[in-house]
């Protein structure tokens, strides 16, 4: 919502970067979080890391590693629909 300039909290561009920094660094704080349930490295919000960080723990965790790769190319799509939900029955 930050990259439509209606939205804009300021005509500086320096504010409205923070606010989308923050934003980001609030999604990775929240997902941190979860410890080791979505990786023994913590989630990674990068989906290509994510990947490469399961492909690399079937050597030590074998198997158990990709119980949760379905996430990666699900939850993207997922998110979006949410996104365009909240947008247009909420935000709007």
């Amino acid at each position: 919502m930050q990259s439509d300039p209606r939205n804009h909290y300021s005509k500086e561009p320096a504010i409205n970067c923070f606010i989308i920094a923050a934003s980001y660094m609030a999604a990775r704080a929240i997902f941190d979080g979860a410890g080791d349930k979505v990786t023994n490295y913590g989630a990674c919000l990068n989906p290509a890391i994510a990947f490469a960080i399961i492909i690399a723990a079937l050597v030590p965790a074998g198997a158990d590693s990709l119980d949760y790769v379905w996430l990666y190319p699900v939850m993207p799509f997922v998110g979006s629909l949410l996104g365009f939900l909240f947008y247009e029955l909420v935000y709007k």
